[in-house]
């Protein structure tokens, strides 16, 4: 990497810098125009981006085995280069908190993959440097990833994480917030102290965030383009939107509300083309489930035990949380808002 940011915490009195990057960096942010960086020398992306969506063509079948230069093409599907589905990430720009590792690195690999470039942020320096690190040794271009030490709870983290968007790579489309875990416990054992720890980082936390991207973000691809090909918001929330889980209050507390931000944020960002959903996934296959499941006795026995559970009788890749969060971070996705989309191979009972 060329450099990184830090975010160092809030003294008292003090006047501080929320980042550095080989040198101390002052982001101007009263400065920035609506134009979000015309005439600041911002640089221009590295691809071209599509204008507008690329049509869903249906191919017919051969009739009578004639075949043509029509029918002769998959059924379905809307085609991009090398005949793989384009989802018409390349060149754009996304935050990915808790990025990491888990389920924020298993999405950054997803959308780098499809030619997005990416802002991981994590709370330690050391882990998303190693996050940044390992995406350029899978085949990430370097200069496709920057990463900024940041903590969701920190009400200055909004502002340096777009701004770090905007400076390093000139524009921003959208993010994942990943809230995190919450701590175990029952109504009855969770502390005062814990619920309000909890509240500021996962929920107060996610909600700053989105509310400063619906001050930023624009919801068309370019004038004149469908609404919902611009920005994009996914939250990675957890089942607990849907069933309470057993020894695990905070998250039925909180995660149901985060439901409820993102359909009030998707409706009043509907009009100006913002689209905001959210992934609820369940038993994937990442370290901190695998550090889960030890709790609980030998974690291959805990998970063959679980996914008797599961309907697809196992559990998920992060591979597969990726790619559905590339999708509806997507332009691909562009008619996709409000909703609570299971990554969870059928756990889910609730309709």
């Amino acid at each position: 990497m060329s450099g990184y940011w830090r975010h160092r915490p809030r003294s008292a009195g003090k006047e501080f810098n929320h980042a550095e990057r080989t040198g101390v960096y002052r982001p101007n942010l009263a400065s920035r125009s609506s134009a979000h960086g015309a005439g600041r020398g911002m640089p221009e992306p590295a691809q071209p981006l599509a204008t507008s969506l690329e049509p869903l063509r249906i191919y017919p079948e051969p009739v009578n085995g004639a075949v043509n230069a029509e029918s002769s093409r998959p059924r379905g599907r809307a085609l991009g280069q090398n005949g793989r589905m384009d989802l018409g990430l390349r060149g754009r720009v996304y935050l990915v908190t808790g990025g990491s590792r888990g389920l924020g690195f298993a999405a950054a690999q997803a959308l780098t993959g499809e030619g997005a470039r990416v802002v991981l942020s994590a709370p330690h320096e050391a882990t998303a440097a190693a996050a940044a690190a390992r995406l350029a040794h899978n085949g990430t271009a370097a200069d496709a990833v920057t990463w900024v030490v940041a903590d969701n709870a920190d009400p200055a983290t909004p502002g340096l994480l777009i701004a770090a968007a905007r400076d390093r790579f000139g524009r921003l489309d959208g993010a994942l917030i990943s809230v995190g875990g919450s701590p175990s416990g029952t109504v009855a054992t969770t502390t005062d102290d814990a619920w309000r720890s909890a509240f500021e980082s996962v929920f107060l936390g996610a909600v700053r965030l989105a509310r400063a991207l619906a001050a930023d973000l624009d919801g068309h691809a370019a004038p004149g383009s469908l609404g919902g090909t611009g920005g994009s918001v996914v939250f990675v929330l957890a089942s607990s939107v849907r069933v309470p889980l057993a020894e695990l209050a905070i998250s039925n507390g909180l995660f149901p509300g985060l439901a409820g931000v993102v359909k009030t944020l998707a409706d009043d960002l509907g009009p100006a083309g913002i689209r905001m959903n959210a992934i609820l996934p369940v038993r994937i296959a990442t370290d901190r489930v695998r550090e889960l499941d030890a709790l609980s006795g030998d974690p291959d026995e805990v998970r063959a035990r679980l996914s008797e559970r599961i309907p697809l009788r196992r559990y998920g890749e992060p591979e597969e949380f990726g790619r559905a969060a590339a999708f509806l971070l997507s332009p691909a996705a562009s008619y996709i808002t409000g909703a609570m989309i299971p990554v969870d191979g059928g756990a889910i009972r609730s309709i």
